[in-house]
């Protein structure tokens, strides 16, 4: 008798597990889970591959919806996650997918782009009053504020940047522009567009 118990309780814990094992899959299949602001923005504590993943599935269940560019959601996971090595390899990877969005506004920020824009929020600088994005390597214009230097310069949404301070900016990345038209109030920016 006391055999049979053992064998049963065996059988049961075996059967948890293997249960538990199916569950925690389809829970990452199905997209099922929950994330902490830490696991996307402190990764001394996760793998590469865990950025990934935690981005991937942040992305489809806050950000993505297959009815504006029909994509299957679910081929960036496929294609990438075997694949991801480094923090750069995990960078990329979301880079990519939050571009298949067309979606100007959604950007993935690395450990130093995160930090340098708690840092700007906190600085007392400012800027000209635009809102930039990149679109094929160039500085775009998404929109004026207004009654800021940029509306009163004559700047408009859908502007290209060429230059700042006669520094040529196509291809550079948006945080280093950003960084050359920001200064401290009543400073002074010479722009070049088109």
């Amino acid at each position: 008798m006391l055999k049979k118990i053992l064998y049963l309780v065996i059988i049961i814990s075996v059967s948890l597990y293997i249960f538990n094992f199916f569950v925690s899959r389809n829970e990452f299949v199905s997209g099922n889970f929950n994330i902490s602001s830490s696991d996307l923005t402190d990764n001394s504590s996760s793998s590469p591959k865990r950025l990934f993943l935690n981005s991937w599935r942040l992305i489809k269940l806050k950000y993505y919806d297959s009815t504006l560019n029909r994509q299957d959601w679910y081929r960036w996971r496929s294609h990438y996650v075997d694949e991801i090595k480094t923090k750069e390899d995990a960078y990329v990877a979301i880079n990519s997918m939050l571009a298949s969005l067309n979606d100007p506004y959604s950007r993935f920020l690395n450990e130093k782009e995160y930090q340098e824009q708690n840092e700007s929020i906190d600085a007392k600088i400012t800027g000209i009053g635009v809102n930039i994005t990149t679109n094929s390597g160039k500085i775009v214009v998404v929109n004026v504020v207004e009654d800021t230097p940029a509306e009163k310069g004559g700047i408009k949404s859908g502007d290209v940047f060429l230059k700042v301070n006669g520094k040529n900016v196509q291809g550079l990345d948006l945080s280093d522009v950003a960084k050359l038209i920001r200064g401290e109030i009543g400073t002074s920016v010479t722009i070049e567009l088109i």
